[in-house]
């Protein structure tokens, strides 16, 4: 069985474990291989540097401050920024945590988060890592020009110092224990620099944190790490230093594994699964997450302005050859905002929908749509999103509708400026947010629902726990049924390939890669 986190981590058991869920653009939360207990057994290699095939400069630069003007919101940056900076929680297994910068963290009420910090900690540039650090760090973050500002950060007022070792969190909103539970187990955003380094002005080419690991070089296409001198935990220091290596989705990333130029990648297309796995000392797992494949709209303009045209989509699309047909069998249908893993999944409304062309033609012409209509949708231009859009394209033929594909390499660009009637994404049940309120790129039309708004906050409530937490997401997930924003068709997983000399790789972060910090190669 697979447990279940609010975070979204995974545990897979080993050998026995299934191929379960496609990885593709966007990467999920999951965790594959063998745990770090298994080094007392082996030789490990501290002279080793791991060396990943992951892509970024097709998404933007490479950018090493969390508040740089020239942050991205690629996946890639988020594993050396963990490296590099360390995070306040680490993530487990288990989803609850371990202490990393931070040995204590509460949510004192729901907009305010209390953190007490590792004593004894510096940066890699020999300064001390306390309080004023890290208030400086955010609140250059809350008043600076980073961008691509993630929802999280929008979501922060202001910084407080109780104390050398306190910091209090106060947020706009009421979402204290999903920044716990999210937010504060990485450090694309909230990562710690020296606050000398960030004065100077140097952190996007010379950064400097408390982490475990230090840049040592960055060039077009390369990222280099070495170990961190000064970091406190000398002992989880397992690798000489980590290389990251700009390579494309798809038959680059697994042609470099294959031919031993990188030991690790994480992104690649369903077809090329049955390859890795035949190849003799590459191990391939996957494994289910809260992320998603799903089909959003423009819920103010156009034929999806109607309700009814919306939850007409809900039994157009058949998942189930999706699932067959573009994700190689490993993307188990889904229509639920959350993935079975979740405690709060609810299995009596699994089966709310079903397959049935005739009553999506039947809420079509309720909705007063006219066979033939033209509709438009916007697909990432990556595996496996062309295939995915040409299976939808087939069932809304069936159903009436005319659906023109629009590939883009340049999502959030396109969604902005096309305005089309469809959005083909993966995306996870923290985001939800960016659907159901304000204008963002994720609801360029500015659809807005009172009602999944305020049932989002009270799953989010701090105060509700157990059967009121459930009842909060049963009563979310119906409002979401009928709105049908969101039209969940498969799950969407975690996937990961490494050479046999790759160890301790256990938990992977919704979206953005493996956690590293457990990492080890042995002899």
């Amino acid at each position: 069985m697979f447990r279940s986190t609010r975070s979204g981590a995974r545990r897979i058991p080993n050998a026995a474990v299934a191929l379960c869920i496609l990885l593709s653009a966007a990467l999920i939360t999951s965790a594959v291989g063998v745990g770090v207990a298994g080094a007392a057994k082996e030789k490990v290699d501290k002279n080793a540097v791991l060396r990943l095939g992951v892509p970024w400069e097709s998404q933007g630069p490479a950018y090493f401050d969390p508040a740089s003007p020239r942050a991205t919101t690629a996946q890639t940056p988020r594993m050396w920024m963990d490296l590099i900076y360390g995070t306040m929680i680490v993530q487990t297994e288990d989803g609850k945590g371990s202490p990393g910068l931070a040995t204590k963290w509460t949510a004192v009420d729901p907009q305010t988060v209390e953190l007490t910090l590792r004593d004894g900690v510096k940066f890699s540039d020999g300064t001390p890592f306390n309080a004023d650090a890290v208030k400086t760090a955010w609140d250059r973050l809350i008043t600076g020009n980073r961008a691509n500002k993630f929802s999280d950060i929008q979501a922060m007022d202001s910084v407080e110092k109780v104390n050398d070792k306190t910091v209090r969190l106060h947020l706009k909103t009421p979402i204290a224990t999903d920044f716990i539970n999210d937010s504060l187990k990485n450090s694309a955003a909230l990562g710690v620099p020296s606050p000398a380094a960030a004065a100077a002005g140097t952190l996007d080419t010379k950064p400097v944190g408390a982490g475990p690991y230090a840049l040592d070089s960055y060039q077009t296409g390369k990222v280099t790490l070495k170990r961190n001198p000064t970091y406190y935990d000398k002992a989880s220091q397992k690798l000489a230093g980590f290389e990251f290596d700009d390579l494309a989705v798809g038959p680059p990333s697994v042609s470099a594994l294959q031919s031993g130029t990188i030991d690790l990648t994480w992104q690649f297309p369903p077809d090329a699964i049955n390859t890795l796995k035949a190849q003799p000392g590459i191990t391939v797992y996957s494994a289910p997450s809260p992320r998603q494949y799903q089909m959003t709209f423009c819920g103010t303009e156009g034929v999806f302005a109607n309700k009814t045209a919306r939850q007409a989509m809900q039994y157009a699309i058949d998942r189930e050859s999706i699932n067959k047909g573009v994700l190689n069998g490993v993307g188990t249908p889904n229509q639920m905002l959350l993935t079975p893993g979740s405690p709060y999944y609810n299995k009596s409304m699994a089966n709310t929908f079903k397959y049935d062309p005739k009553k999506a033609q039947a809420l079509l012409k309720q909705a007063g749509v006219a066979p033939g209509t033209k509709v438009r949708m916007l697909v990432a231009n990556i595996p496996p999103f062309p295939a995915f859009a040409e299976v939808v394209q087939s069932n809304l033929k069936d159903v009436g509708l005319d659906l023109e594909i629009i590939p883009t390499t340049n999502y959030t660009a396109d969604s902005i400026s096309l305005r089309p009637d469809m959005f083909l994404r993966s995306e996870d049940p923290g985001q939800l947010s960016l659907y159901w309120d304000t204008q963002t790129a994720a609801n360029v039309c500015a659809y807005h629902s009172d009602a999944l708004v305020s049932g989002l906050n009270a799953t989010k409530d701090p105060t509700k726990a157990g059967p009121q937490l459930q009842a909060a997401w049963d009563s979310l997930q119906k409002t979401a049924f009928d709105e049908s924003m969101n039209i969940i068709t498969n799950l969407f997983g975690a996937l990961v390939a490494y050479n046999d000399k790759v160890k301790g790789i256990t938990i992977v972060n919704s979206p953005y890669g493996p956690q590293l910090s457990s990492a080890y190669m042995v002899k």
